[in-house]
């Protein structure tokens, strides 16, 4: 194979040209500001920092009057034995150029000793207000308005700068709906690569990510003894996510875990891998792949990160190359923000979504098309698929009764269709088994975080009033189903780092049902095949209230506790297969309708990951 030098040079040449562009960008668009205050200090040409001394360590608050001074950073360095949250009140310039209340969180980290919090505005009083029980020694407090080049800028500049490139070059292509799979995992990479580098290393940002990292680092086997880094992960005590605001933040950060203390902490690592774990074996290669050649520990926890989000993109890709039908679908739902999010996390939720995502692809394949059979190849990936999806969160296994009505025709003969679907049927009742297990029904406790729960007790409540557990399943259920499938926490969620903006979530929600209703062929599920899906589908929302309500509701409650969007996340293709009919004939322009959608999907990714993590995280 002859390697173009022409052609290597000139994508050479084009990177280079992006990587200029967005320092220049970063420079006079982000920084114009620092340019214009301080060109005549004293030779400080980029620098203009205030010292207030003669602080009263004593008080509730330090109060600072400013005389409508710019302030791009506010540094406070200071001595404290703890962590101290801080509540910083400000006086600022809005959009009408009037004085605006504001107001930030902060935390005084006892581990590193200065505190850097964007203001990036026009302010005329300050107000940090804390609690004087702790011991607390404020040294100094600066204004800096310095020019500094952001490199997590930079990058995510790069990355759009690459990204407009890519597109051009995939409509010059044709923007082909058979390659779309090549298309969405190329976006989905750098996207979600371009979010990784860009979060600080820490937890508790993403549902219970502090419980599955401690699972991923405990897959070496051994006595395992924990650095500070990898102990903060699990503790959140130590730069915890409350106490990064800022780029300094994130460096300080970074030089915290280079120092390699050891913590106090131990912890056993276990020979075998529990069916349950399968979903971390991608994080824990990446992570302990980084740590064997003595990388980082912040590269190691990102490069985690980064294999679970190839895992998933693989997979999902994989499933958008072979379905025969909702390619453009499943690339939208693949691309949907709040999926994104959690796949860029230490999380099962990836596995979950793309295992159960191929598992239903392969189904739909085998209802819609005569020519499509049902093989050794094509069943084991079946079965692997959907137990990769359901052995973390085995309540969605029913999902594979559906199985059962493959119609004869698929199969070589009579006795393999009744070998096979035997077979399926025995996987089902055992991973429930597991799941529903004597053990389970009769313990006393629910939620391990505590509270009034037990399973016990809120079975024999149900079977007391089962009248009234499906009017609370009416209220909870059935009233809410339309915000779990399809709300702005299940397509837009960044769990505690807040929901897109409302605007991004209409745009996305108006395209995902835009083209699950357009996204057609000839080939597409019978009218009866959509009422069994949707039959099993509600079925299985029946059976996921009910868990959190017998685990995670007080008993006697009302109402059901721990229900979460992201839950209803692998339903959302299967039901808008369901929904699609064949009235609808999609006579938009291939090129132009792939086009339109996967850049209006990764266009909203990029501005809520500019809102909600390059912003808060990053200035």
């Amino acid at each position: 194979m002859e390697i173009n030098i022409k052609n290597v040079l000139k994508k050479i040449f084009v990177i280079f040209s992006f990587l200029l562009l967005s320092i220049l960008t970063d420079i006079f668009i982000f920084n114009y500001k620092q340019f214009t205050i301080s060109k005549n200090e004293k030779g400080l040409h980029f620098i203009k920092n205030y010292e207030i001394n003669d602080i009263e360590n004593n008080k509730k608050s330090i109060d600072i009057k400013l005389e409508k001074n710019y302030i791009h950073k506010l540094r406070i360095q200071y001595d404290t034995l703890s962590d101290v949250p801080i509540t910083i009140q400000y006086l600022e310039l809005d959009y009408y150029n009037k004085n605006q209340k504001s107001e930030q969180s902060d935390i005084f980290d006892n581990e590193v000793q200065e505190l850097i919090s964007n203001f990036d505005n026009t302010v005329s009083e300050i107000h940090i207000i804390y609690d004087n029980q702790y011991s607390i020694k404020i040294n100094n407090i600066m204004i800096d308005n310095r020019f500094q080049l952001n490199g997590f800028r930079i990058l995510f500049i790069f990355s759009c700068f690459v990204l407009i490139y890519l597109f051009y070059l995939f409509y010059k292509e044709g923007f082909k709906t058979e390659k779309i799979y090549k298309y969405y995992f190329i976006i989905s990479m750098i996207i979600g690569t371009t979010s990784i580098i860009l979060q600080p290393s820490a937890t508790y940002y993403s549902w219970d990510d502090q419980i599955h990292f401690k699972n991923v680092y405990e897959m070496k086997a051994g006595n395992l003894q924990w650095d500070i880094g990898e102990f903060s992960m699990i503790d959140a005590t130590p730069l915890g996510r409350d106490s990064i605001n800022s780029i300094e933040e994130q460096i300080q950060q970074f030089k915290y875990y280079d120092l390699k203390q050891q913590s106090t902490y131990q912890s056993i690592g276990g020979r075998f891998i529990s069916y349950n774990k399968i979903a971390y074996i991608p994080s824990a290669i990446g992570y302990h792949f980084c740590d064997k050649i003595g990388l980082p520990f912040v590269v190691c926890f990102k490069f985690g990160k980064i294999m679970n989000l190839f895992a998933f993109a693989m997979i999902m890709a994989y499933a958008i190359k072979i379905s025969k039908v909702g390619k453009r679908l499943l690339s939208v739902i693949g691309l949907l923000p709040s999926v994104m999010f959690l796949a860029c996390q230490y999380s099962y939720d990836p596995a979950v979504i793309s295992g159960i995502t191929l598992a239903l692809v392969i189904l739909i394949n085998w209802f819609i098309d005569r020519n499509c059979k049902v093989n050794f190849k094509s069943m084991l990936l079946f079965i692997v698929s959907i137990l990769y999806g359901c052995f973390p969160k085995a309540i969605y296994i029913p999902l594979i009764l559906l199985f059962l009505f493959i119609p004869q025709s698929r199969f070589q003969d009579k006795k393999q269709c009744r070998i096979l679907k035997g077979g399926i049927f025995i996987i089902c009742l055992f991973i429930l088994y597991t799941f529903i297990s004597p053990a389970n029904l009769s313990s006393t406790n629910g939620d391990l975080r505590g509270g009034n729960t037990s399973v016990s007790s809120q079975i024999k409540l149900i079977f007391s009033y089962p009248i009234g557990y499906i009017r609370i399943l009416k209220d909870t259920m059935f009233d809410s189903f339309f915000s779990m499938m399809l709300g702005r926490g299940s397509l837009g969620g960044y769990a505690y780092l807040g929901d897109i903006s409302y605007n991004c979530y209409y745009l996305i929600l108006l395209t995902l049902l835009f083209v699950g209703l357009t996204d057609t062929n000839e080939k597409q599920l019978k009218l009866h095949q959509k009422i069994l899906i949707i039959v099993v589908i509600l079925g299985i929302i029946t059976l996921i209230w009910t868990a959190l309500y017998l685990s995670f509701t007080p008993v006697g409650f009302t109402t059901i506790n721990g229900v979460q969007p992201r839950y209803f996340i692998p339903f959302i293709f299967p039901f808008l297969m369901c929904m699609q009919s064949s009235k609808i004939k999609n006579k938009i322009c291939e090129k132009k309708y792939n086009t339109i959608v996967l850049l209006i999907m990764s266009l909203v990714l990029l501005i809520s990951i500019y809102q909600l993590v390059l912003r808060i995280f990053c200035f």
